[in-house]
């Protein structure tokens, strides 16, 4: 089952040469995971986080093969597999395309964790 969200690259989110600045692909792909999340499963994180339940990310690992700069139209997409190495783990694959090409691709290795009341 894949989500998909629509973005635009504005003046905020760019470095001096209008290029989008790289932690903004880390925001776009998790923001796309958490809608994926509420969306597609029903988990709102807001409401888990009451109950002390979080998304803990464990690892990740990003590729990119392109350059999105201010004004491009963009779509971040996001899937999740069974992690084949670590059952407990969850893995998000998130690509982000432009004019139909995979510039780049994210896979974030999570796990659902209950934080006791007195550790936050």
């Amino acid at each position: 089952m894949e989500y998909s969200k629509k973005y635009i690259v504005n003046d905020n989110h760019t470095d001096k040469e209008g290029w989008l600045d790289n932690t903004y692909y880390l925001f776009c792909m998790e923001s796309c995971r958490y809608n994926y999340l509420k969306e597609m499963l029903d988990f709102d994180s807001d409401e888990e986080a009451k109950r002390n339940i979080y998304l803990k990310v464990y690892d990740y690992k990003i590729e990119s093969d392109g350059i999105l700069k201010k004004g491009d139209n963009f779509c971040v997409t996001c899937s999740v597999f069974l992690n084949s190495a670590e059952k407990q783990y969850l893995d998000f694959k998130h690509s982000v395309i432009i004019n139909d090409k995979i510039v780049s691709v994210g896979v974030f290795s999570v796990n659902f964790i209950m934080v006791s009341a007195d550790r936050l």
